[in-house]
């Protein structure tokens, strides 16, 4: 019987707003720049509408390609509420207070470790936990972790 091979999960602790974004906006432009899917799963239609205006206008000097979908797509990057992997990516980028519907689909996933209130904090440890519990691989980065990192192979 073959292993179930599980996704490594990348949790990025984050104390604050701009941590947040930051952390967001790096994880999309280092997969963008080596063309690997990345689909972005936003907690409701809010969030999305917010990350896609951020995306148009970061970084400063360019922007990262992507869409805003509920349909399936051929872009790199995609936003989407939806539980699908509309661009059939193998990274999510998990934005959800709880664990995606399918995250088995996935070889990588990102998660946000949430600091910023207690209710956030609490969710976010269900999440580790419950990664933990089934197999998965799980680190723990800085909010930082891409900046000295951002344009490596």
């Amino acid at each position: 019987m073959k292993e179930k091979n599980y996704p490594l999960v990348d949790f990025f602790s984050v104390n604050n707003a701009r941590e947040k974004l930051t952390s967001i906006c790096q994880i999309v432009q280092h997969h963008f720049l080596k063309k690997k899917r990345l689909l972005i799963a936003a907690p409701n239609e809010e969030a999305a509408q917010y990350l896609n205006g951020l995306l148009w206008k970061y970084p400063e000097e360019s922007f990262v390609p992507h869409i805003w979908t509920e349909s399936p797509t051929e872009e790199c990057v995609a936003i989407t509420c939806s539980q699908d992997n509309v661009n059939r990516a193998s990274i999510l980028l998990h934005l959800g207070p709880s664990v995606h519907v399918k995250w088995g689909l996935f070889q990588q996933i990102y998660e946000l470790f949430d600091q910023t209130d207690q209710e956030k904090q609490k969710a976010s440890e269900a999440r580790k936990a419950y990664y933990i519990e089934v197999g998965c691989q799980v680190n723990f980065k800085q909010s930082d972790f891409f900046s000295t990192r951002f344009y490596e192979a």
